[in-house]
């Protein structure tokens, strides 16, 4: 067994913890006053980057594509509520 990995087991229950913990706040906050469907895509989008982050926690290119999302996340929001 790598000691690495066994001290990091902590760390990944913990952010997993408080990416879930963030993602419920957010869907509850989101579907509260918006109601509907909305927090639906929100709380899918947060998944992938919270599982993207706990991957990929030590790489610097990581940063880049956590942004990417979030800006295409964004720009996705926008065109919808247009429409």
């Amino acid at each position: 067994m790598n000691s690495v990995k066994i001290a990091n087991r902590p760390v990944d229950v913990g952010m997993g913890v408080v990416f879930a913990a963030a993602l419920a706040v957010t869907a509850y906050a989101i579907a509260d006053t918006w109601g509907g469907g909305y927090w639906v895509f929100g709380c899918v989008t947060g998944a992938v980057v919270s599982v993207f982050a706990m991957i990929c926690r030590y790489q610097v290119w990581a940063v880049g594509v956590g942004l990417g999302i979030a800006a295409v996340t964004i720009l996705v929001a926008q065109v919808s509520r247009r429409g």
